[in-house]
């Protein structure tokens, strides 16, 4: 072997006693990044079932207004509470419903009510809930165009039911009610749901609202007699009769004493 040999076998051997030495750090870079590959695809793998078999959330958004005056008129500032009443479970079957022990004893096929089945319903289920004191899965409120949403709910039936009222909306009333959620259009689940309840106002009682102690109200009987109480038709009857029987018998009489007086001067 000569010079030249020698010094490349030298060179040889010290870059192989080199590259175990470089090589081994990268190697270890190597197995840690598909180490964490492979951690981040068992996270996938783990949560994406989750994901996938989870139930999508709903909300319900109430429209409330009234006719005055043949005017659509808006009902702001009221509340309304919102009480889950049945649970829905949706599949490639359809939605079934499984109702709470709260209101067990209103259980129904609640996806087979009719709009008259709905609101009796509803009154039976409202019943139970005061008596249950059943607590709100939320509550919403009616802005000043009367508008209101409550976001975030589980697939149900749900009651609704106004616990406070404006002042200004005094004078309405409406039934508690029930919102599905998801419910029915088209063929299709929809999860935000809008409804419009049914709002009627209180008529003034027949002949306006006259207040206590004006002429002609019970407190002040008597019209242009205030303080007189006038007959009824029967009393006048009767005070006819009366004066008819005085007069006759008054009548009698006289013509007794007629009589008597002329037989007396013969």
């Amino acid at each position: 072997m000569n010079m030249a040999d020698a010094t490349l076998h030298k060179r040889v051997l010290a870059s192989g006693r080199l590259w175990p030495s470089v090589a081994h750090p990268a190697a270890l870079v190597c197995r840690a990044a598909f180490a964490l590959l492979c951690a981040c695809a068992a996270l996938v793998l783990c949560v994406a079932p989750a994901a996938a078999i989870a139930a999508p959330v709903g909300s319900i958004t109430l429209e409330c207004s009234v006719e005055r005056n043949g005017m659509d008129t808006p009902l702001a500032g009221d509340r309304y509470a919102v009480v889950l009443v049945a649970r829905a479970s949706i599949d490639a079957e359809g939605v079934s419903y499984e109702t709470l022990d709260a209101f067990a004893s209103a259980d129904c096929a609640w996806a087979e009510l009719d709009a008259g089945g709905l609101r009796d319903k509803a009154r039976e289920v409202h019943g139970l809930a005061i008596d249950a004191a059943a607590e709100p899965a939320d509550t919403l409120g009616a802005n000043a165009s009367g508008i209101g949403s409550v976001y975030g709910l589980e697939p149900g039936v749900y009651l609704l039911y106004r616990t406070e009222t404006a002042p200004a909306n005094a004078d309405t009333s409406a039934d508690p009610f029930l919102v599905g959620v998801p419910t029915f259009a088209d063929g299709e689940l929809i999860y935000n749901v809008t409804a419009h309840p049914k709002f009627e106002t209180e008529k003034p009682p027949a002949g306006g609202d006259s207040q206590p102690g004006e002429p002609g109200t019970p407190d002040n009987p008597g019209g242009m007699f205030p303080g007189l109480g006038m007959p009824s038709t029967g009393d006048i009857q009767m005070m006819l009769v009366g004066l008819l029987l005085i007069a006759g018998v008054g009548t009698l009489w006289l013509a007794r004493r007629i009589s008597s007086a002329g037989k007396a001067g013969e």
